[in-house]
């Protein structure tokens, strides 16, 4: 019988280099992580992104005005689609759409709702309140 002599070492040092990255590898590698990467920046970018903004027309009658707080009370008809009649304080985006305006004054305007938050817009005079109702 012969007898075959293996080099345990040398075996181990192919095996070793065998399995070691080969540049051409590293290449894709980091391409591949690259692209990872920037899928997942997209993905979290267009799961934050909000649906679009609901718009709804109503009418009211103003209870109160902070125009330094942008925010106005008023007592509203039903939001068909959205809510009941009800009085609530609603913000507004600027301040000098509703400066001008009095407890009891009528106004119609635009409610518009994104992301769980809302503003009126669109605010528009439609009769002033009675002057004996005016506190100044």
């Amino acid at each position: 019988m012969n007898s075959v002599t293996i080099d345990v070492q040398s075996a181990f040092a192919g095996a070793q280099h065998a399995c070691a990255p080969r540049p051409q590898d590293r290449g894709i590698s980091r391409s591949l992580v690259f692209f990872c990467l920037v899928f997942s920046i997209i993905s979290a970018l267009s799961a934050c992104q909000s649906a679009p903004a609901k718009h709804y027309p109503l009418q009211a009658e103003v209870i109160s005005v902070d125009a330094p707080r942008k925010l106005i009370v008023i007592k509203h008809g039903d939001i068909p689609g959205l809510m009941p009649a009800m009085t609530m304080s609603y913000a507004v985006l600027d301040s000098r759409e509703i400066e001008q305006l009095h407890p009891g004054d009528k106004i119609t305007a635009e409610l518009v709702v994104a992301d769980e938050k809302g503003h009126l817009e669109k605010i528009v005079l439609v009769s002033k309140a009675p002057a004996s109702s005016v506190q100044k």
